[in-house]
């Protein structure tokens, strides 16, 4: 009654199915019947099976499959041979009856349209086994009685979970008794024979069995090394005696008596099997679709698929059960993180990553050991990427909401989409000095390279502002520009008024020193003297707030941090996981990440974009405005314009106002700013090109970070 995993190449049809049953179990086509369930029901699952013996049954399976309250395709297999040994094997998920053996098996299909959910264990199975033994072990358990697959409850989590590599295509064995024996929509009958791995796996099955029949039952031996024999508690004559088989280590359930002849099986107010333990395997599919799910949403979840509503401490220790099956023991957790991180640069070669212990070491069992204190990781695909993005990084932290606190550090890019780019993380103690400085340096050494000046964009954390100036020989210094809307909470702080914030924000994104006097004059007619002397002190460095005094456009237009901080939307649940599970997620999301990003890159591509989407509609706009342009050439061989912008008509039609920009063609400026700062010709720009005859697109105008070809391989 173990589940297995099995791997499909991509989606399967059904000869690829029908093949893969036929290998497995060495029978004939003939030998096979198919049947596919599904869940009808509303408040409570019905379920309806549906024969499938053609190509044209299996599309239909999966249209109804994909509008039922669970888009997962459960195939059941019932494969007929001749009598055998009456034998339960485990192994092959066998069911006995007189007239012949029946083997079935429940084979789920997860939906890439719909079904976005998968277990970290599978997502990563490129990993050594026994890394996930344990994890892959737990879940398995949770599989082991009838209709067990419903055992662990799914319910909508975090969008954007997507199939990724190979993992997406999985068939899972799990026991199903004789389909002509029970109806699908009853309870699961015990048999007698039948085995389980451990006594765990066995104390699971009757709880749910239990559970799911709102009749509770006693214990009357339980001995680890020998017997485990339960009774109905409600009095009738029901009960099951298991013992372990010595040879083998399994447990055999050796007597059972049924069914029940109590005269309610309604729930009561409690159960004596609905225990936090067991509560915590039937909600893992919906702490791993969410870690954050709270406390309050799972007491009404079980409520549902139980009929029993327990108390708020029992559902928050169910929830961290269920956290320990699914990324192991919160202490435990931070003695994996080194076997996760060997795994994962072993099957994926250029994973850098670094473990800090900062010279704390404990005894243990009289031995000193070193103590996990931070940890860097970084992926290649994302180094790789960043080399055809803008050359700024967004970088941020968020805490940890787990049983023990920390710091996530993330590093992100944005391509010339406007999409974000992850490219390093890191969990320290907390954002300080020492954290920040450590962080920052293993980035610029990893991900950004010796090749070019990158700007950080950041708060102003005492942490960031100090390691900006760090030197590493060999690299070039980091530039550092401040996030405006931080900057703008400062601003709150002294003068709390959405009219000063807002006018401050503006001030913070025009783009000629022209403008910024402007609005800074208008600015400060609205300012208290506290919120003055403020603004005041921070003039001097205006260069990294203002974006009129960004020398040498090192932002590239990007003016706020809220890149990195919407990444925290992608990477939501990832707070409360323990540190291994925090790993892996990054790695299972980065994945799905990049192969979704190139595949809507690879669609622009074949549109025929040569310039990102982003950067077209930008020049498209552009180019309608310079229609109104006048242009006049300061000298025929000079390469510099005048260009008089539309202004107003009068009665005799002629134009005039407008404001007047000088465009150097050589010098690839305007007066407006705009191609100093965004590196994009303005409209101004344009028009000056088009009377020179030229290509305003030319990389000599434009950069080429912005084509779709960057955009594709970032």
């Amino acid at each position: 009654m173990n589940e297995s995993i099995e791997f499909f190449d991509g989606p399967p049809s059904f000869s690829d199915l029908v093949d893969r049953v036929m290998r497995k179990y060495g029978c004939r086509v003939d030998e096979i019947s198919l049947r596919g369930r599904f869940d009808c029901g509303k408040a409570r699952a019905h379920y309806v099976l549906m024969k499938l013996a053609s190509d044209a049954n299996w599309k239909h399976y999966k249209d109804v499959v994909h509008e039922a309250n669970v888009a997962c395709l459960e195939v059941i297999v019932e494969i007929v041979r001749m009598p055998g040994p009456n034998v339960v094997m485990r192994e092959e998920v066998a069911v006995v009856n007189h007239n012949g053996t029946q083997e079935s098996e429940m084979l789920h299909h997860v939906l890439g349209e719909t079904e976005r959910d998968f277990d970290l264990a599978i997502a990563n199975d490129d990993f050594p086994n026994n890394i996930f033994e344990r994890d892959e072990a737990n879940i398995d358990v949770d599989n082991v009685s009838m209709g067990s697959e419903d055992c662990e409850l799914v319910e909508d989590g975090v969008v954007g979970v997507e199939d990724i590599s190979m993992v997406h295509k999985a068939i899972c064995e799990s026991s199903m008794v004789n389909a002509e024996g029970t109806s699908i929509g009853q309870s699961p009958v015990i048999k007698k024979g039948m085995k389980f791995n451990s006594l765990e796996e066995l104390k699971f099955f009757l709880a749910d069995y239990a559970v799911r029949l709102h009749r509770p039952f006693s214990v009357v031996h339980s001995d680890k090394n020998l017997r485990y024999n339960v009774m109905c508690k409600q009095g009738c004559h029901w009960r099951v005696w298991s013992r372990l088989i010595s040879s083998t280590g399994q447990w055999r359930i050796s007597i059972v008596v049924q069914p029940h002849t109590c005269r309610s099986s309604q729930p009561k107010r409690e159960h004596v099997q609905c225990t936090a333990k067991y509560l915590g395997r039937r909600i893992l599919g919906i702490i791993r679709k969410d870690s954050e799910t709270s406390v309050p949403s799972l007491v009404e979840s079980i409520f549902i698929f139980s009929g029993y509503r327990v108390k708020y401490s029992k559902a928050w220790r169910a929830k961290q059960h269920a956290v320990a099956l699914l990324w192991g023991d919160w202490k435990e957790s931070y003695g994996m993180v080194p076997r996760v991180l060997s795994a994962m640069t072993y099957y994926n070669p250029g994973v850098k990553w670094c473990i800090d212990s900062c010279g704390m070491m404990l005894p243990d069992n009289g031995v000193l050991k070193h103590i996990l204190q931070r940890v860097f990781w970084c992926f290649p695909q994302c180094s790789e990427a960043f080399q055809h993005c803008r050359p700024v990084i967004l970088v941020d932290g968020t805490f940890l909401t787990g049983k023990y606190k920390g710091t996530l550090m993330m590093a992100v890019a944005v391509d010339p989409e406007q999409q974000l780019v992850p490219l390093a993380f890191a969990l320290v103690e907390s954002e300080n000095n020492e954290s920040w400085s450590w962080f920052m340096k293993l980035v610029r050494v990893h991900v950004l390279g010796p090749s070019r000046i990158v700007c950080m964009i950041s708060d102003r954390h005492h942490g960031l502002l100090n390691c900006a100036k760090d030197h590493i020989d060999g690299f070039p210094p980091l530039v550092h520009r401040w996030c405006t809307r931080h900057f703008a909470a400062n601003m709150s702080r002294r003068q709390k008024s959405n009219r000063v914030i807002g006018k401050l924000k503006l001030l913070c994104k025009v783009h000629t020193e022209r403008e910024f006097c402007e609005k800074l004059e208008d600015l400060v007619k609205d300012l208290n003297d506290d919120a003055k002397e403020w603004l005041k002190g921070e003039m001097e460095d205006k260069d990294k707030w203002a974006q009129a005094f960004d020398e040498g456009g090192m932002r590239w237009g990007i003016m706020t941090t809220n890149y990195s901080e919407s990444l925290n939307g992608v990477f939501k649940g990832i707070r409360s996981r323990p540190v291994a599970g925090i790993i892996e997620y990054t790695f299972e999301k980065c994945n799905a990440y990049f192969v979704n990003r190139w595949r809507k890159a690879r669609e622009m591509l074949d549109q025929g974009y040569r310039i990102g989407q982003v950067a077209d509609d930008y020049l498209s706009e552009a180019e309608l405005r310079s229609v109104h342009h006048l242009e006049e050439p300061y000298g025929p061989e000079r390469m510099v314009y005048s260009i008089r912008s539309y202004g107003t008509t009068n009665i005799g039609g002629e134009s005039h106002g407008g404001r007047h920009y000088r465009v150097d063609l050589h010098e690839v400026s305007c007066t407006c700013n705009v191609p100093q700062l965004l590196h994009l010709p303005c409209s101004h720009f344009i028009t000056a090109c088009k009377a020179r005859g030229l290509n305003y697109e030319s990389p000599l105008y434009m950069s080429p970070l912005y084509v779709s070809d960057c955009a594709a391989r970032s």
